[in-house]
This record gives structure tokens, sequence and C-alpha cells, in this order.
């Protein structure tokens, strides 16, 4: 029974440590502490609590990652379909047929001209799409 509280001890301090890291690594492993734990309470061997806690953290990782990447997909969607269409800023010249950067809702993308073009810093792009990391702009056009 003295596992027992071993394997109690490892759940409560990992998940509590969890509550300050906000990581997931100390919650996983906080999850198969208590399986072992559980194991332990009804006299299974410590060889069984072991491999009990092993795979039970790699589930647990397992099903964090999938949620994680899910959550991760629907805000870069969200995120993407927000930004087509919209203008940013110049930060630093777009060389022609080359990459420059702009600054969009408060970060830095790496941008390319949509027909290989110059554009100066300072002027204001209008993006047409993003590939990969790097978004697709082309320069606004001013009416008057």
């Amino acid at each position: 029974m003295s596992n027992f509280y071993v394997w109690l001890l490892l759940g409560v301090v990992f998940s509590i440590t969890e509550i300050f890291t906000t990581t997931f690594g100390a919650l996983i492993v906080g999850i198969g502490a208590f399986v072992a734990a559980f194991l332990s309470f009804i006299n299974v061997d410590s060889s069984y609590q072991f491999i009990a806690f092993s795979i039970s953290a790699l589930v647990a990782a397992y099903v964090m990652v999938r949620i994680l990447k899910s959550k991760n997909k629907a805000f870069r969607k969200t995120f993407i379909d927000d930004i087509i269409n919209s203008t940013c800023y110049v930060l630093e010249d777009i060389k022609k047929d080359g990459t420059g950067k702009v600054k969009v809702n408060g970060e830095v993308w790496i941008a390319i001209s949509k027909d290989g073009s110059y554009i100066p810093k300072g002027e204001t792009v209008k993006i047409i799409k993003i590939e990969g990391t790097k978004l697709i702009v082309e320069k606004e056009e001013n009416d008057g």
C-alpha cells in the first residue's frame, strides 16, 4: 500500500504543477500517476502499476495532442478567413521577385508581392491569400 501514497503524491504534485505551467505535460504525468495509484490501491503488482502509468500517460498525451490540434485548426481557419482581403502595412520593403515584411493584427508576417513587383516600406497592401507562412499581397489601389 506504500506505493499508493507515492503514486497519489506524484499525481497531486504534477496536477498542481499544471496549474502554474499550462503546458499539459505535467497533467499527462499526473493522470498516469493517478491510474497507477488506483492500481496500487487494489493491490496490483508494482510492475503492472508502472506499465499502466506509462500507457495511461501515453494515451493522455495522444488525446491532448488530438484535442489541441483540432482546436488550433479551427482557430487558424477563422483567423485566415478574417485576414484574406484585409489591408496591412509594409514594415520592410517587399523586394522585386522577393520577400518583405508586413504587420497584420499586431503580428509580423513575411510577404510576397502577387505580381513580383517592388513595394516600398510604409505602403498599404491588400492580402490576397496565404501560402504556408507567407502572405501574398498586392499594392492597395488609391481611388482619387
